[in-house]
């Protein structure tokens, strides 16, 4: 089975200007996810994409990584990534690369990934026919939204309760640790398909770069805790 990894890093982030190359530990944000891809066996190539010129030429250091230059059509503050797989398939068409079975999706965003849990993934992907799969966190279902100046639980065993605990709600998951799914024949906004299969990863690597200062907590959080976060973060 042919799997790629797809490295996705656009440069015009509006809450935090070039995130993508933020300095993480003296490194570019984005290098601990190629380093990442490279320890993956089962991925023959690693592919990052980006709208800039400037991004390119700083991944370029890093060998044996294929550069994608996307284009205007995928590049727009409202491309998703439906619109940069069709960028994709272009490309390989244009210079001969072949079509890969499958996608390992990675945002640079989340430095933090188990090894491990990639790897069973792979596993489960080849067992269930190359359905979907989805590396997930779990999170705290004890959430409110708002309506006009009122909050209202999203938990519906919150309704008409004022609290309960942790353990007693079924929890949400967040998917945006990274996504392995079958290269689809008609690219459209539902690729990953109806049925998505799952494997909750480990807590330690449920972190997020939105902005400047989760980049800062989350430094602080690996130099106090360097034998904790040694295996996650693949410098």
């Amino acid at each position: 089975m042919i799997v790629y990894a797809i490295i996705p890093s656009r440069s015009g982030s509006k809450r935090f200007k070039n995130k993508n190359i933020s300095i993480l530990n003296k490194k570019y944000l984005f290098s601990y996810t190629i380093n990442f891809a490279k320890k993956l066996k089962f991925v023959k190539k690693i592919i990052f994409t980006s709208d800039s010129q400037d991004y390119l030429d700083k991944a370029s250091k890093f060998e044996n990584v294929l550069l994608h230059k996307r284009s205007i059509f995928a590049s727009r503050d409202n491309s998703m990534e439906e619109h940069i797989l069709k960028d994709l398939k272009k490309f390989f068409l244009n210079n001969k690369i072949k079509i890969p079975d499958a996608i390992l999706w990675l945002r640079p965003t989340h430095p933090l990934r188990c090894l491990n849990s990639f790897n069973k993934v792979y596993r489960i992907f080849k067992k269930n026919n190359k359905t979907s799969v989805l590396v997930v966190h779990k999170q705290d279902s004890r959430l409110f939204r708002v309506k006009g100046k009122y909050i209202y639980p999203v938990n519906n065993n919150l309704k008409n309760r004022s609290m309960i605990r942790g353990q007693d709600c079924e929890p949400f998951y967040s998917i945006f640790s990274g996504e392995l799914f079958k290269f689809p024949k008609k690219i459209n906004k539902n690729f990953l398909g109806n049925k998505k299969l799952f494997l909750e990863t480990t807590k330690y690597t449920n972190f997020d770069i939105d902005n400047y200062y989760d980049l800062k907590i989350l430094e602080n959080l690996i130099n106090s805790n360097k034998k904790v976060y040694k295996k996650y973060l693949h410098d």
